[in-house]
């Protein structure tokens, strides 16, 4: 990797243009230099080259891979070496080119539509006056179920943010004891955590964050830190610490990094580790807007504005996980006796299962802060979060529901889709139902909607709007057998008319050749259509293109240099298209 300063240096020779100089002879002992890095200074611009993973503290916001620092004049180079060899690591090398030290170092003045962006959300908060029921009544409207989940979160939402409004109104309220609500909610794959925090996020307009907890790794090893998803919601800001500060932060798999029986395995990095780094943005610290390399690095060449920070008082953390192998722990906790538990998204007990039926039970709703501990999170973690909730798995009837009630369903972005070609996407109750048993069957909850109705409605997507369809009514018998009911509306009368029409032009357009079709022949075609489940194009390109009529019209237009390019396509040329073609070439023998 190279750090390309582009203005020369006062020490550096530059006579020639082919001049190379060791970076070795510029340094001291004591300027730190790896040995085992090479550098060189080439046209009196000095092009030093160190490790990926030591350049990787160097990057700014948003891990851009490309990057240039401009030196406004001699600086140590050993000091650039220690910062980033103190980072550690060794990794593959790479360009290190790009954009100019505002990226770098912060230095960037706001665009007054950032500055707009962030005075609205300063106003949001200002004025926060929602009532839980009414957090509540928003949510309804594009979570379904998961009533529970949706009261704890609206209470929480609320306490918090009007507590934040209140401390704006007043910041001598700021130095007062508050414990921020922040938030675990547990809960299967697509039971729609993600979705509830982010519909969250919308109502308030405040800045969002969202990070997979996997993405984390210990302090100085590659991979993202924890200020590190602080740092983003500058950027969701606008550029503003000051609204950052009211942001909301997610972090999902958070039972990836657990390391007891209830964890996932992990690829060699310490979970625990990671947690801790957690443990003071979590409450009230401040968090640099520049990482300690970009801070180090602007400290040394004067760049951009001085650092800022984000106070983390007023961020609240939301985290989320699957936690499957908790069930167990708590299973083992409560034993065998009859307590409320839910399978299939319903409310049950322990007696009279089924073997399918107990595997698919979910004891997330009991769990207590023990449970999570051995699950693998540490105490003081757990500590830190007072507010844990969980979430069902969907049912059938939760993912119709969802497809039909809720104001985002998948099936309105399917609708938007065929509107874009003008065709109407109608959908019968039945087949929906099937769709949502479907997607149960997938086991990934609310995401396999879209699946599923990719899948079935793909082929639509790709034929109709070539065709004069206009209105497509989805029922269950498309949702058991997508490819056959295509064929057969591809078929109907109606389409395959237009079918017809559109290969006789596509016909005209590719080969040069203009063809009549009497009413009488092309009936026959619609007819032969339905018969054979074939679409139009099928049966004509059968008829005329693989017997030859085609090529043989060709054949005819260039002999005559162009002049005879028309063609009639009787009942004759479909039946015995050989004979046809004869006589069209004795009468053209005879014409000449």
């Amino acid at each position: 990797m190279a750090l390309t300063f582009a203005s020369p240096w006062p020490t550096a020779a530059t006579a020639s243009a082919t001049a190379a100089y060791s970076v070795r002879s510029q340094l001291g002992p004591s300027d730190g230099l790896p040995s085992r890095q090479t550098s060189q200074l080439l046209l009196g611009c000095s092009v030093i080259v160190v490790s990926t993973r030591a350049c990787r503290k160097l990057l700014p916001l948003g891990r851009s891979k490309r990057s240039q620092v401009h030196a406004q004049g001699p600086v140590p180079l050993g000091n650039i070496f220690d910062a980033a060899v103190n980072q550690g690591g060794r990794g593959m090398g790479g360009g290190f080119v790009g954009p100019g030290p505002g990226d770098m170092f912060g230095g960037q003045k706001r665009s007054p539509e950032e500055e707009e962006k962030a005075r609205k959300v300063l106003q949001n908060i200002r004025d926060f006056r929602m009532k839980p029921k009414e957090v509540k009544e928003y949510l309804d409207r594009f979570v379904i179920e998961q009533d529970d989940a949706k009261k704890v979160l609206s209470v929480a939402l609320c306490d918090h943010y009007n507590w934040a409004r209140r401390c704006v109104d007043d910041p001598n309220l700021r130095g007062k004891n508050y414990t921020k609500p922040n938030i675990l909610i547990s809960g299967p794959t697509g039971s729609g955590k993600t979705y509830l925090v982010r519909t969250m996020a919308k109502m308030l307009g405040v800045p969002f964050a969202k990070a997979d907890a996997t993405k984390f790794s210990e302090t100085g090893i590659v991979g993202e830190d924890a200020e590190d998803v602080v740092r983003q919601l500058v950027d969701a800001a606008g550029g503003s610490s000051e609204v950052a500060q009211y942001g909301m932060v997610y972090i999902d798999e958070v039972d990836k990094i657990c390391s007891g029986s209830g964890g996932t395995a992990r690829g060699g990095w310490n979970g625990s580790q990671v947690q801790s780094n957690f443990l003071k943005i979590m409450e009230d610290t401040e968090v640099g807007t520049k990482n300690s390399m970009q801070a180090s690095l602007s400290s040394m060449f004067g760049g951009g504005q001085a650092d800022q920070t984000i106070s983390t008082k007023f961020v609240l953390f939301i985290f989320s996980g699957a936690f499957n192998g908790m069930n167990e722990i708590i299973k083992n906790r409560v034993g065998t006796k009859s307590m409320g538990f839910f399978v299939d998204g319903e409310e049950t007990d322990t007696v009279g299962l089924s073997p399918s039926k107990e595997e698919s039970q979910s004891y997330l709703h009991l769990a207590e802060t023990k449970d999570f501990v051995e699950a693998g999170l540490e105490p003081e973690f757990v500590g830190r979060i007072p507010v844990r909730v969980a979430i069902r798995a969907l049912t059938s009837n939760d993912l119709y529901r969802i497809l039909t009630e809720a104001e985002d369903s998948v099936l309105l972005q399917f609708q938007n889709d065929f509107d874009g070609y003008g065709i109407q996407l109608k959908a019968e109750e039945a087949a929906l139902r099937r769709v949502a048993e479907l997607a149960v069957e997938e086991r990934t909850g609310a995401r396999a909607l879209v699946t599923i109705l990719e899948k079935v409605l793909r082929g639509f997507k790709f034929e109709l709007p070539s065709t004069s369809c206009k209105e497509l009514l989805l029922t269950k018998a498309m949702v058991e057998d997508p490819q056959g009911s295509l064929q057969d509306l591809l078929c109907a009368a109606p389409l395959a008319r237009a079918s017809v029409q559109r290969w006789l032009e596509t016909v005209e357009r590719t080969s040069k050749i203009r063809l009549d079709m009497p009413d009488d022949v092309r009936d026959r075609i619609v007819e032969e259509c339905a018969e054979q489940r074939q679409a139009a194009e099928a049966v004509l390109d059968r008829r005329l293109r693989e017997t030859g009529v085609i090529s043989g019209f060709e054949s005819i237009r260039d002999a005559t240099k162009g002049k005879v390019d028309f063609f009639c396509v009787n009942q004759a040329m479909l039946d015995t298209p050989a004979e046809e073609m004869q006589k069209w070439t004795k009468d053209l023998d005879a014409m000449a």
